[in-house]
């Protein structure tokens, strides 16, 4: 039987850091023959590629330095380092350290390892310092406050698999994943329950009490859930949006004459995603509106409401900071409702943020179904701005209703339009 560890939570943050910083003393400074041996030209490529990878790549290439992006460098290798499908004791060497800041050094010309990581010396009794060596112990500390991980001292076994003992190893551990996977499957009914049950119900704190959810493929434990809940429309978007999209560009195209802004998208080809970029334009009533400083009612513009279901970015060195303005205009309550971006002027990159972490997701249908089902996997409400449409791909494409659906006039005309088009094969649509 497979025994899983839970190891005792840091309980003085003080003795934590202290322990971190006298340990330091223990590493070995053999570097340069580790450094030949670690050597690994694409290391640091592979760290990069990543959403925040390449808005520091593309700075750096724009202004030739990292000015300002440094700790962002420093924060994203160690994450990369301690990976939790592949390091489970969140243990870097010296010698490791000191391989990552001569790459830094290597990758990017404005840049001085020194200013990365310079172990402890004996001799002088200097500790280590750098914005890797910061980054690391910050990481650290993260980690043991909000997961109890030791691979020394356990003080916890779980040898048995009821319910409350998995949820625990989940709250717990981000590995092995296979485990993770299954453990999360097995306890839905129950976390689910308590989760529709909070009076308060708060994505980030979800997030917090599950760290696998925080992992890069945390995202497909809520999609877990989703097929928990719906079973049977599990698989609806792919079976019938081709179908679907190809009705909404018919629509679309009786409009042209008369709505300038729908050419502008016709014009930019007629693809799988075309009916995305053309919902929040044929489904206009009762869409989300906004308040001026005076109170007053206004409705949102068109770009509004596109940018509210998704977000565009044309250029990834500008996603963070769109992202930022969005987030100001999505913010429900004290958590961030979850949205979809599309990266790149032919959207070759698909992400799902859900309240600051962000997803990368196989395709920019993908991201659209995802979203989809976190939203009813966590139980929080459609943004305002966006919520007709998201209300429309409940109904006419994943067909679930709740009790809690508000009635959209435009949501129940489009999807009166398009099933007659479909059960009785009409081709020159109107609506």
């Amino acid at each position: 039987m497979t025994e899983y560890y839970i190891g005792t939570a840091e309980t003085n943050e003080d003795s934590f850091e202290s322990s971190v910083y006298s340990s330091e003393s223990n590493i070995n400074q053999d570097s340069e023959s580790l450094y030949l041996i670690l050597k690994d030209q694409n290391i640091l490529e592979n760290y990069l590629n990543c959403t925040e990878g390449r808005v520091i790549t593309n700075f750096f290439n724009k202004y030739n330095n990292l000015r300002g992006l440094q700790s962002s460098l420093a924060n994203l290798i160690i994450e990369k380092e301690l990976d939790q499908e592949k390091i489970s004791d969140l243990k870097i060497t010296s010698d490791r350290l000191l391989y990552l800041a001569k790459s830094i050094e290597e990758y990017f010309s404005s840049e001085k390892s020194d200013d990365y990581y310079v172990p402890y010396n004996n001799e002088r009794k200097s500790l280590a310092t750098g914005k890797l060596w910061t980054a690391y112990n910050k990481f650290k500390l993260k980690v043991r406050k909000s997961v109890t991980i030791s691979s020394r001292n356990a003080t916890s076994v779980i040898t048995s698999k009821t319910d409350a003992e998995k949820i625990n190893f989940l709250k717990c551990n981000l590995s092995p994943w296979e485990t993770v996977v299954s453990f999360w499957i097995d306890t839905a009914k129950e976390r689910i329950q308590t989760l529709n049950s909070s009076t308060n119900n708060n994505v980030l704190k979800y997030f917090e009490e599950y760290p696998p959810l925080k992992s890069p493929k945390g995202i497909l434990l809520l999609e877990k859930d989703f097929e928990h809940l719906y079973k049977d429309n599990y698989e609806n978007f792919f079976s019938a949006w081709n179908n679907i999209n190809e009705k909404l560009i018919k629509i679309s195209e009786n409009k042209v004459e008369k709505n300038p802004e729908y050419k502008v998208i016709l014009n930019q080809g007629k693809g799988e995603l075309t009916g995305l970029f053309l919902l929040p334009y044929l489904l206009h009533n009762n869409f989300g509106k906004k308040r001026n400083a005076a109170g007053e009612t206004l409705r949102l513009s068109k770009t509004e409401k596109a940018e509210s279901f998704i977000l565009q970015v044309f250029d990834a060195i500008n996603l963070n900071v769109e992202r930022e303005q969005i987030r100001n205009r999505l913010r429900h309550k004290d958590s961030l409702q979850p949205y979809v971006i599309f990266v790149g002027k032919n959207n070759t990159q698909a992400y799902v943020d859900i309240d600051g972490n962000l997803y990368n997701v196989d395709s920019p249908l993908k991201a659209i179904d995802l979203c989809f089902k976190v939203f009813h996997a966590t139980n929080i409400a459609y943004p305002a701005d966006a919520e007709v449409i998201w209300t429309f791909i409940q109904k006419a494409i994943y067909k679930i209703n709740t009790k809690s659906d508000k009635f959209f006039i435009s949501v129940n005309k489009l999807m009166m339009v398009l099933w007659i088009a479909i059960i009785l094969r009409i081709k020159d649509l109107k609506f």
